[in-house]
């Protein structure tokens, strides 16, 4: 139920099965509430005036629901009473929008015929251009995907089975190996994916859906490999050791610096992600052991952001604070005597 206030006015009611009440507001809102039970599937509202339909079906564990994307519809509200309430204007911009989303736009094809699968196999890049300097110029394949084809099929051992599709009777899925070259060459030439589709015969949505996926299962196959953090203060010793050694500096147990990796304004944002640098970025904060290889990394500060707020708010700055990093104690430097705490540069 709503509060009365100045702008209600009259109140017409229907009684129905699942429908309750309608109310009419001044400012041309309508409301309508419905009762859940166990014979109520989904509540019908016909608007007079014209024949569009309104369907409302939403399960009742949700705080909040829209029926309609739009700035036609105000809110949803699922009541601890199991009542449904929506409210919405009434007037023709908000017909019109109902009757439009109801025209279905015919599709000229399921699957443009250049990216069929079998176009794909005799023309596409893969297929193709990928074979051709596998066997005849392997300098030009590292160029191509920043890798090797040793390391490539390595790669596509141990990431193919986290990326591989199941086949059905609908459609036969991409190849592991095709997904994975994809995301190799758009990490490798940050290709977007609409001029990628082009050459290697794939569109570009299925390209941006998958993408994610694979840099994903290549995160949580090599991560424990690639970039295990040091969990005991022998390992923070080691990595000091190497830095006196490769660097001549003594006490550091990494290097920590930010890079900013250009990214599109989120909505809504400001200019919370706008750098200095005059783009759009998120921060990727990484500490590095003397051989350049990567300790941890915090990745999402907001371009704004200023190093001590980025380090304030990182990982890292609370696992030291709380002593769950298990660091090396003071010792002094050497030809001193006085004890010098372990550092990060």
């Amino acid at each position: 139920m709503f509060p009365g206030h100045q702008s209600f006015l009259a109140g017409t009611v229907k009684k129905s099965l699942d429908l309750l009440h309608e109310y009419v507001f001044q400012g041309h809102m309508i409301c309508f509430m419905f009762r859940d039970h166990h014979s109520f599937i989904a509540g019908t509202v016909k608007i007079t005036r014209s024949s569009a339909q309104i369907c409302l079906s939403r399960s009742l564990n949700l705080q909040h629901w829209y029926v309609f994307k739009s700035p036609d519809l105000l809110h949803g509200f699922v009541f601890q009473d199991h009542t449904i309430c929506c409210m919405f204007p009434y007037h023709q911009s908000f017909i019109a929008d109902v009757e439009r989303r109801r025209r279905r736009r015919q599709r000229r094809w399921w699957t443009r015929p250049w990216l069929s699968p079998e176009r794909r196999r005799s023309f596409g890049l893969y297929d193709q251009l990928m074979t051709e300097l596998r066997r005849e110029d392997r300098q030009s394949f590292v160029h191509f995907l920043r890798m090797p084809t040793e390391m490539f099929d390595e790669i596509l051992q141990r990431v193919g089975p986290r990326i591989a599709k199941q086949n059905t009777f609908y459609r036969n899925p991409l190849e592991p190996g095709l997904n994975l070259a994809i995301t190799l060459r758009h990490l490798a030439s940050g290709a977007k994916y609409p001029s990628m589709q082009y050459g290697l015969r794939v569109p570009h949505n299925t390209i941006s859906v998958f993408i994610p996926e694979v840099c994903q299962a290549i995160i949580d196959e090599y991560v424990d490999g690639v970039m295990p953090f040091p969990s005991t203060m022998d390992d923070w010793k080691r990595i000091a050791e190497g830095f006196m050694e490769k660097w001549n500096f003594p006490h550091a147990l990494g290097a920590l610096d930010g890079k900013h990796v250009a990214y599109k304004c989120p909505p809504g944002s400001g200019s919370t992600y706008f750098n200095y640098k005059k783009f759009y970025s998120i921060v990727l904060l990484a500490l590095v052991d003397s051989d350049y290889k990567f300790i941890c990394a915090d990745i999402g500060g907001r371009g704004a952001a200023s190093d001590a707020q980025l380090w304030n708010a990182s990982d890292l700055k609370s696992a030291i604070e709380d002593g769950d990093l298990d660091l090396p104690d003071a010792e002094p430097l050497p030809h001193d005597t006085e004890d010098i705490p372990y550092f990060y540069i």
